[in-house]
């Protein structure tokens, strides 16, 4: 006989409002108006059940001090243009490269998402496989391209050698 699971939603937005008493003398209300409170607003309504989720102004904040996990760009109501969202996973404690189970490192053309909670101990070794390909991969194109962006490729990059005589058996 116990009590049905609290769930909560929350949405969390950073930026300026006005809080305060609102109406007339007779009708007085305390309220908080503004286009980051209906963001937040909005956010909450977006959000998953038992979810944070929180405006890229929030993001830049805490970055620091949470963990967060990017969202795909929503549109909100009463919101121009797309907004970018972040879900809250868990605050730093202790060493943050330690506890860490989210990494989010995006740059030009690359964009690594891993979340170490979804991969289990016996994928580790096909996980550090694809990365180690992905290193090799990138130095490889290193060594093809200068400094200046330039590809410096050689003649014998692109001549493929031709076996005569497998290909005279092939006729």
């Amino acid at each position: 006989m116990g009590y049905s699971a609290l769930h909560i939603r929350m949405g969390i937005s950073t930026g300026y409002c006005h809080v305060g008493n609102y109406g007339a003398t007779h009708r007085m209300a305390y309220t908080i108006v503004g286009r980051d409170v209906n963001l937040a607003a909005r956010l909450q309504y977006a959000a998953e059940i038992d979810e944070i989720l929180i405006s890229d102004d929030t993001y830049q904040l805490i970055k620091s001090d949470f963990l967060c996990a990017p969202k795909t760009p929503i549109y909100l109501k009463g919101i121009q243009g797309a907004v970018k969202t972040w879900q809250v996973m868990e605050k730093y404690t202790g060493n943050k490269s330690d506890h860490q189970q989210w990494f989010d490192y995006e740059y030009k053309g690359f964009h690594l998402v891993l979340n170490l909670e979804e991969v289990q101990n016996y994928e580790y070794p096909e996980l550090v496989e694809v990365l180690e390909k992905m290193i090799q991969r990138i130095k490889v194109q290193q060594t093809l391209v200068n400094t200046q962006g330039v590809a410096q490729l050689r003649l014998e990059d692109e001549v493929k050698p031709i076996n005569i005589d497998e290909e005279q058996d092939q006729v």
